[in-house]
């Protein structure tokens, strides 16, 4: 019997068998958690059921008339939020602007510039991305992928307004590759 059980896991067996049982003690600690268990419950004290009032914390009643504010239409609301951080606003004319923003993407190279449209004043910027798939040991494949963004100068109050819009469909865009273009005209012309 020997050969085939050797003394420490026949010992082990025992010890683990024996565990749950009253010999060492756990008799005591289960009838000690039953009796905490069967205890009186928790009362709540009257002072959290209705707190006290005071009348530091009551809210002056308003004097004189009311006003009505009329509701603005909704045709009055923007499309676009326009956003500070989306844009920047410059004190020039558009054709200038656009003459410093085409010299300032030119300086900056955060991206390659594509079509130049002078008479619609924008100018489409792509971005190469390129992504590493991996699995646990070796690497799967590089995907590239090119991101469009178009630079559009618009006539604004104080002289011209720079928007980023996505290259593909035209809509304001704000998104890392927006900002990165919009940060990299706000170190190279002067904006408001």
């Amino acid at each position: 019997m020997s050969k085939f059980f050797p003394r420490p896991l026949v010992l082990a067996a025992i010890v683990v068998a024996m565990s749950g049982c009253s010999l060492f003690g756990k008799g005591k600690m289960h009838e000690r958690y039953l009796d905490a268990e069967s205890g009186k419950a928790l009362e709540v004290p009257a002072e959290l059921d209705t707190p006290a009032r005071r009348d530091s914390m009551r809210v002056p009643e308003a004097r004189g008339e009311l006003v009505a504010v009329a509701e603005a239409p909704v045709d009055s609301l923007p499309v676009d939020a326009d956003d500070p951080q989306s844009r920047l606003k410059v004190r020039m004319s558009p054709a200038e602007t656009f003459d410093k923003v085409l010299a300032a993407l030119e300086q900056a190279q955060i991206a390659m510039l594509g079509e130049t449209e002078r008479n619609e004043l924008r100018v489409e910027l792509r971005f190469e991305v390129s992504e590493e798939r991996k699995r646990w040991w070796w690497k799967d494949g590089t995907q590239t992928r090119t991101i469009r963004r178009s630079v559009h100068v618009l006539e604004d109050a104080v002289g011209s307004r720079i928007v980023i819009e996505d290259g593909n469909s035209g809509i304001r865009i704000d998104d890392e590759y927006a900002q990165r273009v919009l940060s990299a005209l706000r170190d190279r012309i002067n904006w408001e």
